[in-house]
């Protein structure tokens, strides 16, 4: 028949109901024969006194019974320890209905399944966890980072993807953020000088932009050579208007893979609404490892001329030669 509990005994077992011990006048720690759940499941008597629970002795670990004063030896065996009631196992909750408790506390690990929530009553799903172990919030966590991350991939060092010709990023919609950030790292796959171009994708049409007068960029950096020491400074751009964002050039190399290292941090605002066109504010580092050691750093400020929503952006090269995707992250920026 069902029960709750351990497992039922299927046979008797003889269990003492007393045990006896002899105090020494400076011993007030003494092991029981059977774990107890509480100082008041053992009756103690000393010299024939009932002892106070809690007051004149505890009950620790189940089974250590530890005096506040050590028991004198005035006629040995002087200590008697009555069980009340043992402890014989734990009573599982049942797996079908709610816990309810006002306060606890939890001695092991809490696990939910996967894809599980964990939230309050008028938020269920507060908190959701995939079975990869990656955390969802339904709300933006306060107290902690104006920093969401919307979407991205692991740089670990490799390439996350090779032989691309563009790179497309989906931009959100909402209206929960003060504007967007973007690190990215890409590898050009070519030893003919290119240059990073990048278009936004109008979200009414669906169209990407590239008539002649689309966009307008601004960009002034410098360059180094690490093992000459030559530098410089240049400054570039179109103001008239032009059919992208250009972010930096291409370098000749060795064929090895190994000539642009492009990093990008970009700022992105006003893509939301129609009120004013969107903006880029990027800073750029790229290395040319092939030969020379060049490497350069620039600002660059790219602005699309007409007021639309912007909802995806794409970076290619401008002679269309294939590079690599290192790893990108996408973020929110809060108020």
């Amino acid at each position: 028949m069902p029960y709750i509990g351990n497992t039922a005994a299927d046979r008797f077992v003889a269990a003492k109901a007393a045990t006896q011990f002899s105090g020494d006048g400076s011993t007030t720690a003494f092991t029981l024969d059977h774990a107890v759940g509480s100082d008041e499941d053992i009756l103690v008597s000393v010299d024939g006194v009932i002892q106070e629970p809690s007051v004149a002795y505890a009950v620790s670990n189940g089974t250590t019974l530890t005096f506040t004063g050590a028991p004198s030896n005035d006629s040995g065996n002087n200590i008697f320890v009555y069980y009340l009631f043992r402890t014989i196992g734990t009573v599982g909750h049942p797996s079908n209905q709610a816990l309810s408790a006002t306060t606890g506390t939890f001695s092991g690990n809490i696990v939910i399944p996967d894809a599980g929530n964990i939230g309050s009553a008028s938020d269920t799903d507060a908190m959701s966890i995939s079975s990869g172990g990656v955390v969802t919030f339904s709300q933006t966590p306060v107290g902690t980072t104006n920093f969401v991350k919307v979407s991205g991939t692991t740089s670990t060092g490799t390439a996350q993807a090779t032989d691309l010709t563009a790179l497309t990023i989906d931009l959100p919609v909402t209206t929960d953020f003060e504007y967007l950030k973007l690190i990215l790292r890409l590898r050009a796959e070519t030893t003919a000088e290119q240059y990073w171009h990048m278009l936004v994708r109008n979200d009414a049409t669906n169209g990407y932009l590239t008539g002649a007068s689309d966009y307008k960029y601004m960009a002034v950096g410098g360059y180094l050579n690490t093992t000459s020491g030559a530098s410089g400074t240049h400054a570039i751009g179109d103001t008239n208007g032009i059919s992208y964002i250009r972010y930096g050039g291409g370098f000749s190399g060795d064929g090895s893979e190994e000539e642009e290292l492009f990093y990008l941090d970009l700022d992105i605002y006003n893509t939301v609404g129609t009120d004013r066109g969107p903006r880029f504010y990027g800073r750029r580092q790229a290395e040319n490892r092939s030969t020379d050691e060049w490497t350069y750093s620039e600002i660059t400020t790219g602005i699309v001329q007409s007021d639309i929503q912007v909802d995806q952006i794409k970076f290619l090269l401008s002679g269309g030669a294939e590079f690599s995707n290192f790893g990108h992250t996408l973020y929110k920026v809060t108020r």
